[in-house]
């Protein structure tokens, strides 16, 4: 390639000599490449998950039937590190971070007697409808039927609140319905026709 040179007052164009034309130079091997956006993102995605810690799901106990608005009060054995009567135990196994504000439903359901509570939580177990559970609702209406007779104990004062608390039994599952009727050692048969049912069923609404 012919370039231009300044002598004295002329201007004079050479051509360069054979063989002298400039050769690139070849990138080392060594030369740092920039980072990748993509591969720096994957990374940081890595330590995150690496970072992460993972929650054994909490199991309820008996008496986390009806929770949170219907249970019993938390279990004191599991507050101090692990409760020797494990899902047996009739104290509520599950967190309560808004307890108080379900208190008075729960006290209204202790304060009824055991016909009452099988009387209240019967059509709702009914309304339900779970196939192959027939059998157990025999069982538990065959109990009340063969409780004393006694007129109701429920007081006019408490008709309203058993109202409400007849809500929340609606939403509640099947098994949480059964396990909430029980009481003292429970209807003979119930449990196992109750342990019977398929997981999904009993759980559902």
């Amino acid at each position: 390639m012919a370039f231009c040179t300044y002598e004295a007052t002329f201007i004079s164009v050479k051509e360069p000599k054979p063989g002298k034309f400039p050769r690139s130079k070849s990138a080392g091997a060594n030369v740092p490449r920039p980072p990748c956006p993509v591969t720096s993102y994957v990374e940081s995605l890595e330590k995150r998950a690496s970072a992460l810690t993972f929650l054994e799901p909490q199991v309820g106990s008996a008496g986390s039937s009806g929770h949170p608005e219907l249970c019993f009060k938390p279990c004191l054995y599991l507050a101090y590190g692990s409760c020797p009567s494990g899902t047996s135990c009739n104290f509520c196994h599950l967190p309560h971070p808004n307890r108080a504000k379900y208190g008075r439903d729960r006290e209204l359901l202790r304060q009824l007697s055991e016909a009452d509570l099988l009387g209240l939580i019967l059509p709702h177990l009914r309304a339900k409808k779970i196939q192959g559970a027939d059998h157990l609702l025999d069982l538990m209406e065959a109990h009340l039927a063969s409780l004393p007779a006694a007129p109701s104990q429920i007081r006019p004062s408490q008709i309203r609140g058993l109202a409400n608390v007849g809500g929340r039994l609606g939403r509640l599952g099947f098994r949480q319905l059964v396990l909430l009727a029980l009481r003292g050692p429970g209807v003979p048969g119930v449990q196992a026709a109750l342990a019977a049912l398929k997981p999904e069923v009993a759980s559902g609404v």
